[in-house]
């Protein structure tokens, strides 16, 4: 899995959204998908704009030992 892009950058692909520059062209502008700006617009009106914690990575223990 990528690595989460920060709060930081996403408070700022929501606030040129919020000012009116189209979708498309912030997303080309920030390096990151449409459909990727268009979620962090849903999870900020939920008030959930932090990225999701990501899961542990590490070698999986062999549980048939």
């Amino acid at each position: 899995m990528p690595k989460a892009y920060g709060i930081e950058t996403r408070e700022r692909v929501l606030k040129q959204v919020s000012d009116g520059v189209n979708v498309s062209e912030v997303a080309k502008a920030f390096g990151v998908g449409v459909k990727t700006v268009y979620r962090w617009i849903e999870r900020a009106a939920e008030g959930q704009l932090a990225p999701y914690k990501q899961a542990p990575k590490g070698p999986w223990k062999n549980r048939s030992a």
